[in-house]
């Protein structure tokens, strides 16, 4: 396996953690989560954490696609995972944020909408024999 697929793997390993940092009962096991008040904004420990956590997932993606194009790495594994590892980790971040209430649940609705009929869009170019890459954007 080669440098691009790993840290396609690495983003999609990336997602559970996610879910289960954000989800975490904190105050049900006696956690306290500090706050840090952050350009007028009081942000906690785990938003920080999620945050950070997002970015080096985000960077994967970057970097994945940049060796997988300079190298000439470029695999079948790739163009079908790579989109994916993508959805999983945008789509999972605005379902958090709009199952808290932060944000409101017509993004992620939208979002996984438009996700859906390009999914079927390569299904359908996959049926007939070719496979849609993903775009440099």
């Amino acid at each position: 396996m080669n440098l691009p697929n790993k840290l396609t793997i690495t983003r999609i390993i990336l997602v559970p953690i996610l879910i289960l940092i954000y989800m975490f009962p904190y105050a049900t096991f006696g956690i306290n989560v500090p706050m840090y008040h952050i350009l007028n904004a009081d942000i906690s420990l785990v938003n920080i954490v999620i945050f950070i956590i997002f970015a080096v997932a985000s960077l994967t993606d970057y970097f994945d696609g940049q060796i997988a194009r300079k190298s000439k790495l470029i695999t079948t594994f790739g163009k079908f995972a790579d989109p994916i590892a993508d959805k999983l980790l945008i789509n999972t971040i605005f379902l958090l944020l709009a199952s808290d209430g932060t944000i409101s649940i017509i993004i992620p609705i939208i979002m996984i909408s438009r996700d859906t009929i390009v999914d079927a869009i390569r299904l359908v170019a996959a049926n007939k024999q070719v496979v849609i890459a993903a775009k440099y954007l």
